[in-house]
C-alpha cells in the first residue's frame, strides 16, 4: 500500500504596506497529493544505456514516452504508428524521420523493447513507472512478448 502524503508544490508570500509602518503578509499555498507511483523509478545497476544515447533528441523522446506510460494499467504498450510519430514530432519540434531515428536508437540501446510492429514498451528492468509490487509481472510480460525482429 502506498503512503499518501500532501506536498506543497507552490507557495507564495504577498506583502502589502498598509500604511503607518504596518505590513500585511498573506501566505497562499497550492497543495497536491503525491504518490510514489507518479514518479519514474530509475534502476542504476546498469547505466551503460546512458552512454549509448548520444543524441539529446533520444532523451527528449524517452522523457515524452515516460509521460505516456504507466505500468499499473493497460498502458504497458506504446503504439508508435506514423500518426503518433507525427504528433510526437510536432510536440518535440522535430521531423518524423528524427522520431524514427530516436526510436531506433532507444531500441538499439535496449531502453525500448519492441513488442510487435509499431508497438513498444519501455524496458522495466531499467526504467519503471507504476506500483513496485507489479514490476516483476511487467518484466515477465514484456520479455515474454518481445519481438525477435
Amino acid at each position: 500500500m502506498s503512503k499518501r502524503t500532501k506536498k506543497v508544490i507552490y507557495e507564495r508570500l504577498d506583502t502589502t504596506n498598509v500604511g503607518g509602518g504596518s505590513v500585511l503578509v498573506e501566505r497562499s499555498s497550492v497543495v497536491k497529493r503525491v504518490e510514489v507511483e507518479m514518479f519514474v523509478q530509475l534502476y542504476v545497476e546498469d547505466m551503460s544505456w546512458c552512454n549509448c544515447l548520444v543524441n539529446i533528441t533520444d532523451y527528449r523522446l524517452l522523457f515524452y514516452l515516460l509521460g505516456e506510460v504507466y505500468y499499473g494499467s493497460d498502458l504497458v504498450h506504446i503504439v508508435l504508428n506514423k500518426r503518433k510519430k507525427g504528433i510526437i514530432g510536432d510536440i518535440l519540434g522535430i521531423s518524423i524521420r528524427c522520431v524514427e531515428k530516436s526510436i531506433y536508437n532507444l531500441v538499439s540501446c535496449n531502453v525500448l523493447i519492441r513488442i510487435g510492429r509499431g508497438v513498444y514498451a519501455i524496458n522495466p528492468k531499467l526504467i519503471y513507472k507504476g506500483y513496485y509490487k507489479d514490476r516483476g509481472k511487467v518484466i515477465d510480460y514484456v520479455f515474454d512478448n518481445r519481438s525477435n525482429t
